[in-house]
């Protein structure tokens, strides 16, 4: 809504990633994945808020899906940040671009239970920029995956997005060189 994904053509998705790679695009509705649910991950009792979220200890970083704690994990490889560092640049410098663009570790609350800090967003409408956290769902989320976080990028995140309504996700395999795009329009 009222953007210019730059994640229109495979050319764009060359240049910006430099890398031989090959797309598959699913339809986010089209498809459903089956998540397991948080808790069976997760034994803790205990359902997480927003508010627990701010008590937690600053140099502890962890989010919050469907009211359970995920940790998040510790450090990433160079290829990794090399990757949402160019995004980042590209998405923030597109002329045709109006809409803010965010990395982690800004906070995205999508609702009391549901707290993410997604690799890199976009969110058009800047009523959802508060002063320290996007509240709302981004139009566009971006996690470049590791082996640690695959899982939950595929089916938690995936499942937690497409529930408020992100309009794009993509998931960018950074060793297998390739990315993966799920949509909602």
């Amino acid at each position: 809504m009222g953007y210019l994904s730059p994640f229109s053509t495979r050319k764009n998705i060359l240049e910006i990633l430099k890398l031989n790679i090959r797309i598959r695009y699913k339809a986010l509705f089209g498809e459903r994945i089956v998540a397991i649910p948080a808790s069976k991950l997760n034994n803790e009792t205990k359902i997480y808020t927003f508010k627990d979220y701010l008590k937690l200890p600053q140099d502890e970083r962890v989010e919050v899906i469907e009211g359970r704690i995920y940790d998040m994990t510790p450090a990433t490889s160079l290829k990794h940040q090399t990757i949402v560092g160019n995004l980042f640049i590209l998405l923030k410098t597109a002329p045709a671009n109006k809409c803010y663009i965010g990395i982690a570790p800004t906070d995205v609350v999508l609702d009391d239970y549901n707290v993410v800090q997604p690799d890199i967003f976009l969110v058009c409408d800047r009523t959802k920029l508060k002063e320290t956290h996007v509240e709302g769902a981004p139009d566009l989320i971006i996690e470049v995956a590791s082996k640690h976080t695959l899982i939950k990028d595929k089916r938690e995140k995936r499942k937690l997005y497409e529930k408020f309504g992100v309009k794009e996700y993509i998931i960018v395999f950074p060793e297998e060189e390739y990315l993966e795009k799920f949509y909602s329009y």
